[in-house]
């Protein structure tokens, strides 16, 4: 499986082997696991060390940010594992809880679209650090699907930043698909965290 990035981030596609057609996309190919993590906010030992990783986001206006998330992607017969880890100096921003609040992306969150095949219809997830999800399809906010996310905050020394964690599961069911693309199946996509704390 394989992510081509668009913007800032990567895409999916299956088999590690597929090439995007646009040199400038970034390609991310999702590690294959037989144990899939567990979803608890913590990066446990055994679980992402040894998977697809890429850092190297961008503000929207191009430029690189200067403070860097990384993210891991995984995926098994059922489901794209992906997890996001960043740093924010001035505390981890949270407040809303329920679903499909479009003001979650107004606080720190995760965002993420997947175009499955590359063409056609699209999804938007986003997640927030207690775990209030969004989704839509296209733009049909009213569709949701069974994906899960678990978040956790390690406070700094200072008790002010944190580290925020978070592991999200999306089945492929969901996009359309009874279980994981054929090797060399690319898909388009987006990912990144959004940030809004700063230190004071």
């Amino acid at each position: 499986m394989v992510l081509a990035g668009i913007l800032a981030f990567a895409t999916v596609s299956s088999g590690a082997s597929a090439v995007d057609s646009d040199p400038n996309r970034p390609l991310v190919a999702p590690t294959f696991v037989q144990k899939p993590p567990v979803l608890d906010g913590t990066m446990s030992k055994g679980e992402w060390g040894r998977v697809a990783s890429t850092t190297g986001f961008l503000y929207t206006d191009v430029n690189l940010a200067a403070m860097q998330s990384r993210v891991w992607t995984s995926f098994d017969e059922e489901n794209l594992y992906i997890c996001f880890q960043s740093y924010n100096p001035g505390g981890i921003d949270g407040a809303v809880k329920d679903r499909d609040e479009g003001d979650l992306f107004r606080e720190d969150a995760v965002e993420i679209f997947l175009q499955p095949g590359g063409e056609g219809t699209y999804y938007q997830f986003g997640a927030n650090s207690l775990d209030a999800r969004f989704d839509s399809e296209g733009e049909i906010k009213s569709w949701n699907a069974d994906w899960q996310s678990a978040s956790g905050i390690v406070k700094d020394q200072w008790y002010v930043g944190g580290t925020w964690t978070i592991e999200i599961a999306i089945p492929f069911s969901a996009l359309g698909d009874g279980g994981a693309p054929a090797d060399g199946t690319t898909w388009r996509g987006k990912a990144g965290p959004m940030k809004t704390a700063s230190a004071t």
